[in-house]
């Protein structure tokens, strides 16, 4: 071209995009904005009511670890840690299992028209590593009432 082009790489390959294509990707991430809050939302129910009726289950064997001199604080740090280990666990399968089902979900977005043809699945380690956070904070935050509550 005699140095009468130029190439664009990166966000900048956005310029050349469509406009009909950056409202069809705009609309998809505001779609998959709030999946991702009302699933975190549910999360958050869903393991405080677990851990709250586990809680009761063992209100006995709370009471006794207290008679014999748990402290509240003791008895709140042992059931923060049963929920790092199963939250762990947890976070780690739904990691493996959102990689191993991203192309489908992308594939599905596409056929819905909410991302553009052009959409196409890329893997990194930051999303996958934030999944995985996300995923033990939402644990912690799920146990953390239940724990106070269940440590008195």
């Amino acid at each position: 071209m005699g140095g009468r082009g130029s190439v664009l790489t990166g966000d900048d390959r956005a310029l050349l995009e469509p406009a009909a294509d950056a409202r069809t990707r705009w609309i998809g991430e505001q779609v998959i904005a709030g999946i991702t809050a009302l699933s975190a939302f549910a999360a958050v129910f869903l393991v405080a009511s677990t851990f709250s009726f586990s809680v009761l289950q063992r209100r006995r064997e709370l009471g006794l670890l207290h008679a014999i001199g748990a402290t509240p604080k003791q008895l709140r740090r042992m059931m923060l840690g049963e929920a790092v280990l199963v939250g762990a666990a947890a976070s780690a399968c739904g990691v493996l299992l959102g990689a191993l089902a991203a192309p489908l979900l992308g594939s599905l977005l596409v056929d819905a028209g909410f991302e553009p043809p052009s959409f196409e699945i890329r893997y990194g380690a930051l999303p996958l590593a934030a999944a995985f956070t996300v995923g033990l904070l939402v644990a912690l935050a799920g146990v953390w009432a239940a724990s106070r509550r269940g440590a008195k």
